[in-house]
C-alpha cells in the first residue's frame, strides 16, 4: 500500500506534531505499507525511530502562509498516481492562526478527494462543533462562525471523517446528521520518544521528593496560574514537594502571558523548575523524572495529547473534571484522579491528598513494543479504511444538512 500522510511533523511540537510524527513512525513500520509520501512543513526532519527507507518527505508548507498550502495542493495532486490512497491528520487550526489560513487548509481534503477520486481520510482532532470555543479562549464572529461551519460540511461531505472521540462522534451526529467513525489511537504522542528511549525504567527521586509536573502548550484553556497558586501552598506545607511545568505558549494565544519570561515566572512562583519547550527526543526522560502528572484544564478541544503522551510512564495522574479527559483516561484504561478545582484552597487539598497517595496511584510502565503494539491495533482501522474504501466521488455524496443543535 502506498500512502500520502499530511500534517505538522517533527520536530515541531504544535500544531498536533506530536501526533503526525506517531502515525508516520507507526505507518512505516507495517509490513502493508511501502511507500509513504510525507508533506509536512518546511524544517522537519525524518526521526531515526521511523523506517526512512519506505518515506518520501515534501517539506512544501509554512504555518501561516497560504500560498505555501496552495504550492503543497499542487504536489499532493500531483503524486495521485502513485499513492493509493491520503490521510490528513489536522484540526481546525492546524495551518496557523489566521482564519484566512486554516480556511485554505482546510479546503485541501475536499479538493484532493474531488480531483484525484482517491480515499481520503480525514483524522480530525477537533470540529468548531465539538468544542466551546469561547471557554478555549477564542471569540469568533458571525463570518468566522458561517464559515467554519461551512468547512465542516464540506469535509464531512467530501471526505471520510475520523475523530478520536465518541462524544465528538456523537455530536456531529446530531448536528449533520453526518456518519463518522472514532478511531482513538494511545498514545500516539510519544511513540517516537518510547523507541527512541528503547528501554527506561522509573527511579526515585535522591532527594525523597515527589515530583508534580505540567506539560502543555498555554494558553486560557488551562489553568497555569490557579495551579502554580496552589502548588506553592502545599509546598509551603511540604518542602519535599518539587514543581516543574514544561511546554510553551499556544502559538494561536500570543496575547497570552508567556510562561517561559521571567516576568511571568517572578510573577507566580518560587522555586520552580521551568523546562520552556521539550524536544520530542527528551519527551520520555521528563516523564520518567516525574511521579505526579497534573492536568489543569479549564476546558478542551478534544482528547488530550498531555494525558495520552504521559500514560505509559509509570506517573500518578490529577485532572481537573472535564467530560473529553474522562474519556481519554477511560479509553487509555488509565487511572486518574479528577479534581473540581474550585478555587486554589481545593486545589491544593486535592493536590496533597494526590501527592500522598501518588506511589500507590502510579500507572504501569509500559515497554516500548506494548506501546506499537497497542497503537498499531488503532491504526489497523485506519489503513483498512483507506485501503477498502470505495474512491470518494466529492459532490455526489449526499449533502450534509446542519440540524438544529
Amino acid at each position: 500500500m502506498r500512502l500520502a500522510l499530511f500534517g505538522s511533523f517533527y520536530p515541531g511540537t504544535q500544531k498536533a506534531g506530536n501526533s503526525s510524527t506517531g502515525m508516520c513512525v507507526l505507518l512505516s513500520r507495517r509490513t502493508d505499507v511501502h511507500r509513504i509520501d510525507l508533506f509536512v512543513p518546511r524544517g522537519s526532519e525524518l526521526p531515526r525511530t521511523a523506517d526512512c527507507s519506505k518515506i518520501v518527505l515534501h517539506p512544501d508548507w509554512e504555518h501561516d502562509n497560504s500560498l505555501s498550502l496552495l504550492r503543497c495542493l499542487r504536489r499532493l495532486l500531483a503524486v495521485a498516481k502513485g499513492v493509493d490512497g491520503y490521510l490528513f491528520n489536522v484540526h481546525m487550526t492546524s495551518f496557523g492562526t489566521r482564519m484566512s489560513v486554516n480556511g485554505v487548509g482546510l479546503c485541501l481534503p475536499p479538493i484532493v478527494a474531488k480531483v484525484t477520486r482517491k480515499p481520503v481520510v480525514t483524522y480530525m482532532h477537533n470540529f468548531f462543533s465539538t468544542q466551546d470555543v469561547s471557554r478555549l479562549g477564542y471569540t469568533p464572529g458571525r463570518l468566522a462562525t458561517w464559515a467554519a461551519r461551512a468547512l465542516e460540511r464540506l469535509l464531512l461531505r467530501t471526505t471520510t471523517v475520523v475523530v478520536p472521540l465518541e462524544s465528538q462522534r456523537t455530536t456531529l451526529k446530531a448536528r449533520y446528521g453526518a456518519e463518522v467513525r472514532a478511531v482513538f489511537v494511545p498514545y500516539l504522542e510519544c511513540i517516537h520518544a518510547a523507541l527512541a528511549l528503547g528501554s527506561y525504567g522509573r527511579s526515585p527521586d535522591p532527594e525523597g521528593r515527589v515530583r508534580v509536573l505540567m506539560f502543555g502548550h498555554w494558553g486560557p484553556q488551562k489553568d497555569l496560574p490557579g495551579a502554580l497558586e496552589a502548588l506553592r501552598e502545599v509546598m509551603r506545607r511540604n518542602p519535599l514537594v518539587k514543581v516543574t511545568v514544561a511546554g510553551e505558549r499556544n502559538v494561536n494565544f500570543l496575547d497570552y502571558p508567556d510562561p517561559n519570561q521571567q516576568s511571568f515566572i517572578s510573577a507566580h512562583s518560587t522555586g520552580v523548575d521551568w523546562l520552556g519547550r521539550v524536544h520530542e527526543d527528551d519527551l520520555g526522560s521528563v516523564f520518567l523524572a516525574s511521579d505526579l502528572f497534573l492536568l489543569p484544564y479549564v476546558s478542551t478541544g478534544g482528547y488530550s495529547g498531555g494525558m495520552n503522551a504521559a500514560a505509559p510512564w509509570g506517573l500518578a495522574v490529577l485532572s481537573y473534571d472535564q467530560r473529553q479527559l474522562r474519556e481519554t483516561a477511560d479509553l487509555l484504561g488509565l487511572r486518574v484522579s479528577f479534581t473540581k478545582a474550585e478555587g486554589p484552597e481545593t486545589l491544593a487539598a486535592d493536590l496533597e491528598v494526590a501527592i500522598a497517595s501518588s506511589s500507590r496511584n502510579r500507572n504501569p510502565v509500559l515497554a516500548p513494543d506494548a506501546i506499537v503494539s497497542d497503537s498499531q491495533l488503532a491504526m489497523d482501522t485506519l489503513v483498512s479504511m483507506l485501503a477498502t474504501l470505495p474512491e470518494s466521488k466529492g459532490s455526489e455524496r449526499a449533502p450534509v444538512a446542519e440540524r438544529e443543535p
